[in-house]
C-alpha cells in the first residue's frame, strides 16, 4: 500500500489473540491490510504498546527528531519512540514482540490488540481490564459531557 493510501486509515476494533512461546502474535486481518508488511512498535502510554505503519512511524520519528535536546522530557520521549522495533509482518500475519516490550507491556500468553485512529495498540489483558473500568465506573454525566463536546 502507498504512503498517501496509509495516510487516511483509521483503525477499530477490539481482538483478543494468543501470544506464541516465541513471542508472535498474528495481527487481525482487518487491521494488518490497513498495517503494511512492515509495521513498528513502541513503548506506549499507559502500560501498552503502540503499533504503526512505516509511513506513520516516519512523520512521527521526524517530529520526534525537531524536538529540543536540552529539554529533559524531551529527551525521555525521544528515547520511548525510538527504542521501538521495526517488525516484519510474516506470511501468516504475524509480527514477533520483542522480550523487553512483552515485559514492558506485562504481556504474556494472550494479548488484547485495539484498534486506536492512526495507531493500534497492544494490552495484556488486565491492563486492558483496568483501563477500560474508567468507563465502567465513570459517572453517566461525564461520559455524557465528552460525547457532547464531540457534537453527537
Amino acid at each position: 500500500m502507498d504512503d498517501s493510501a496509509q495516510a487516511g486509515i483509521q483503525f477499530s476494533g477490539e481482538f483478543e489473540h494468543s501470544v506464541d512461546a516465541k513471542g508472535r502474535v498474528t495481527l487481525p486481518a482487518k487491521l494488518r491490510d490497513g498495517l503494511g508488511e512492515v509495521v513498528f512498535l513502541t513503548r506506549g502510554l499507559d502500560g501498552c504498546l503502540f503499533l504503526y505503519s512505516e509511513p506513520r512511524w516516519r512523520a512521527i520519528t521526524e517530529n520526534v527528531g525537531k524536538l529540543s535536546l536540552t529539554k529533559r522530557t524531551a529527551r525521555v520521549f525521544a528515547r520511548m519512540i525510538f527504542a521501538g522495533t521495526g517488525c516484519e509482518v510474516d506470511r501468516a500475519g504475524r509480527i514477533l514482540i520483542p522480550s523487553g516490550l512483552r515485559s514492558f507491556a506485562r504481556i504474556k500468553s494472550q494479548v488484547v490488540i485495539v484498534g486506536v485512529e492512526e495507531r493500534v495498540e497492544l494490552w495484556a489483558p488486565e491492563r486492558w481490564e483496568r483501563a477500560m473500568s474508567i468507563l465502567y465506573e465513570a459517572d453517566d454525566e461525564l461520559v455524557s459531557d465528552e460525547w457532547e463536546s464531540l457534537d453527537i
